[in-house]
């Protein structure tokens, strides 16, 4: 049964949420791991994975908290209340080096330098961003790192 806020109320209905989306098992799993944490913690571990469930089921992770430490990133498209909380990732060598990451929005985000480290720590809220829904990450703290 689900409550009143939409959220699964027990561990079935819960695996039932993300069983019928057809990410395979690992998905599947990390992603019921990363629900049921009163807040998520996006860490070295689960970094990449973590971003591809937010994606994929960025409507269930619509209100949850999320914590995770990235450098900034920016791109001209963002407006100087938002920046990218970013790490790189490498799957053979530098050369193919990518940067992901979770956009950020703060009133305080232009103080902290491009490629700066922050740790960030905010409310998960559905955005639209050059016409494609997505998790932005509403922060309640940033802290240099």
């Amino acid at each position: 049964m689900v409550s009143a806020s939409g959220k699964p109320k027990d561990d079935a209905e819960l695996e039932q949420k993300f069983l019928d989306a057809g990410f395979g098992d690992f998905y599947h799993k990390t992603a019921i791991a990363m629900y049921k944490q009163p807040v998520i913690d996006l860490n070295d571990k689960i970094f990449l994975d973590g971003l591809t469930i937010l994606d994929l089921f960025y409507q269930e992770f619509n209100g949850h908290q999320l914590e995770m430490t990235g450098f900034v990133y920016r791109q001209p498209s963002l407006s100087e209340d938002e920046f990218v909380a970013a790490r790189f990732s490498v799957s053979c060598c530098a050369a193919d080096a990518v940067v992901s990451g979770i956009l950020i929005q703060s009133p305080q985000a232009k103080k902290y330098p491009t490629d700066s480290w922050v740790h960030v720590k905010g409310t998960l809220r559905i955005t639209t961003y050059e016409g494609n829904d997505l998790l932005v990450l509403q922060a309640d703290e940033i802290t240099p790192v």
